[in-house]
């Protein structure tokens, strides 16, 4: 019965353990995905501040879908360069809070900070 109890309760939080680090490694997979999915937007829009508001509609709805809850977190839309030289847009989406399901191996809720840069596509 003693060693039941010691195996039993390793082996739980090494269960436990691997289903936080996978929950958070996929949601993690899903903002990356959702942010270059709107950097790849906003590539193909002006710079005005309708676009940017557009552009960060369009990466929450998508932030949205993908974990499953409300949109969280700061995105952030950034036109950098000089024209027809550097263009580039970078989209960011700082402090998604992440909350794991046990306490074994994450002691408390983590912030996902996630970024993607891409080149403008217009002159």
């Amino acid at each position: 019965m003693v060693e039941f109890a010691i195996v039993v309760s390793l082996l739980m939080a090494l269960i436990f353990g691997t289903i936080d680090w996978s929950r958070y490694f996929i949601s993690r997979s899903n903002l990356i995905n959702a942010v270059r999915d709107g950097a790849r937007y906003a590539a193909t829009l002006t710079e005005s501040a309708a676009d940017t508001v557009a552009v960060r509609t369009y990466t929450r709805a998508l932030i949205s879908g993908t974990a499953g809850t409300q949109a969280l977190g700061l995105v952030k839309v950034t036109f950098a360069g000089t024209a027809g030289v550097d263009r580039r847009v970078r989209v960011a989406l700082d402090s998604f809070p992440f909350a794991p399901a046990t306490f074994l191996v994450m002691q408390a809720a983590k912030k996902i900070n996630v970024a993607a840069e891409f080149r403008r596509e217009q002159p």
